[in-house]
C-alpha cells in the first residue's frame, strides 16, 4: 500500500486561487469520536480509531491539517480503501485522493494510531475550484463504545512477527477486534484507548495503584486527564465494551484483587453516569492466563448488577506463531477475538448474526 505522507495539492500564489476550502467544522463534514471545536473552524482530536467523513463532488480532495507528532490515517473512498496519509508538522495541505471522475464520492479518513503518536487538528477541507461539499446522508444508527488498552488500539495488528517491536507503522486500530466487530454489524464505534493503560494500575507500575489510569482519561475529549470534559450526550452507544486488566495483573507490583474489582465498580459507575443503563460487556484478556485477572474481571461484571455481562476471552484463543504480532493479537488474532465477541455483542443489542464476514 502505497502512502500520502505529507503531500501538497498545491504549490502555493496563483494556484491557491484554483482550489476551494471548507471549514472543518461545516455541518456537512462528520466525525465518529470524540472532537473539538476551536470557535475558529477548526476541529481537534487525538483518540484512536477517530475518523473524519464527508460527501464531495469533484476529482480530487485534499485537507489542510497540522498535528503535535506524526499520526497515521487509512482513506476510503466510497467505500474503498485507496492507501494513507500521514499527518505531521504545522498546518499543511495533504492530498486524500485524485485521479477520480466528477462525483459525487464519499471519502472517509480513519486514525490508526494512538493519541501517544500524535494529536490532530483538521482546518479545513480542499477541493477543486469547481467542486463542493454536498449533505451528509446520515450515519448508522447503530453505536458501540470500547474502552481498552493496547489490544483495543490495535497495537501490532498489522505484523506477523511475534517478537517485533512497536512501531507506529504496525499500530491499526482499523484492524482490532473493536473495528472488525463493529463493521460486522454495520455499526460506528469509538474507541477510548491507550496502550498500557489499566482500571487502576499501568503496565509494569512498581507500585500496586498507579497514579493515571483509564478512569482518569475516561471523561475527556482528548487522551488527557488535563482535558476538558466530554459532553456524552453529544453521542450515546447501544453497547459499551470494556477490555481492561491485563496490565493491572502485568510485572512489576504485586495487585490486590479487591483494589481492581472496586475500580472496576468505579469504572461502570462512570459508563452509567454517561448513558444510563447502556448494556456493558467485560472482556477478559486474551494476553494473560492469570486465573486472579479473569476472577476479579467476571466477579466485577457479577457485582454490577443488571445489563453487565462477563465475556470470557481466553489466550487460547489465538495461536501465538500466526495470531501475534509485536507480544499483542495482529489482524488474524484481532479476527478470532472479534468472531468469539461477536455473539454477546448480538445477544446484548438484539442485532441479529448474518452470514456477513468477520473481517
Amino acid at each position: 500500500m502505497w502512502i500520502w505522507g505529507l503531500c501538497l495539492l498545491v504549490a502555493a500564489g496563483a494556484a491557491r486561487a484554483q482550489v476551494r476550502e471548507f471549514r472543518a467544522d461545516d455541518p456537512n463534514v462528520n466525525y465518529v469520536g470524540r472532537v473539538l471545536f476551536d470557535g475558529a473552524g477548526a476541529a481537534r482530536f487525538d483518540w484512536v480509531g477517530t475518523a473524519f467523513r464527508f460527501r464531495f463532488s469533484g476529482n480530487s480532495c485534499a485537507v489542510r491539517a497540522s498535528d503535535t507528532k506524526k499520526s497515521f490515517y487509512l482513506v476510503f473512498v466510497d467505500g474503498k480503501a485507496v492507501g494513507e496519509a500521514v499527518v505531521e508538522g504545522s498546518d499543511r495541505q495533504i492530498l486524500l485522493a485524485e485521479g477520480l471522475e466528477a462525483g459525487p464520492h464519499t471519502l472517509m479518513a480513519f486514525k490508526r494510531t494512538e493519541a501517544g503518536e500524535g494529536a490532530t487538528t483538521l482546518h479545513a477541507i480542499v477541493l477543486p475550484s469547481g467542486g463542493r461539499l454536498l449533505p451528509w446522508f446520515g450515519s448508522p444508527e447503530r453505536r458501540i463504545e470500547f474502552i481498552g488498552n493496547s489490544i483495543t488500539c490495535g497495537f501490532g495488528a498489522d505484523t506477523a512477527d511475534p517478537d517485533a517491536r512497536y512501531c507506529p507503522e504496525t499500530e491499526n486500530a482499523y484492524h482490532s477486534y473493536a473495528a472488525i466487530a463493529a463493521r460486522y454489524f454495520g455499526a460506528d464505534c469509538t474507541m477510548i484507548a491507550h496502550s498500557g493503560q489499566g482500571v487502576v494500575r499501568n503496565y509494569g507500575d512498581p507500585e500496586p495503584l498507579s497514579e493515571c489510569t483509564m478512569l482518569d482519561r475516561y471523561g475527556k475529549v482528548f487522551d488527557d486527564p488535563d482535558a476538558p470534559d466530554w459532553n456524552f450526550a453529544s453521542w450515546r452507544p447501544h453497547v459499551v465494551v470494556i477490555e481492561l486488566g491485563t496490565n493491572d495483573f502485568s510485572v512489576g507490583a504485586t495487585l490486590d484483587p479487591e483494589d481492581f474489582v472496586s475500580g472496576y465498580l468505579r469504572l461502570i459507575a462512570a459508563v452509567r453516569r454517561a448513558y444510563g443503563s447502556v448494556p456493558v460487556l467485560c472482556l477478559s484478556s486474551p494476553l494473560s492466563s492469570d486465573d486472579a485477572l479473569f476472577a476479579a474481571v467476571r466477579r466485577a461484571a457479577a457485582a454490577a448488577g443488571d445489563n453487565v455481562r462477563f465475556v470470557p476471552i481466553l489466550p487460547s484463543i489465538l495461536d501465538h506463531g500466526s495470531d501475534v504480532g509485536a507480544g499483542h493479537p495482529n489482524y488474524s488474532g484481532h479476527r478470532k477475538i472479534a468472531m468469539a465477541l461477536i455473539p454477546y455483542l448480538s445477544s446484548a443489542t438484539g442485532w441479529p448474526c448474518g452470514d456477513r464476514a468477520v473481517e
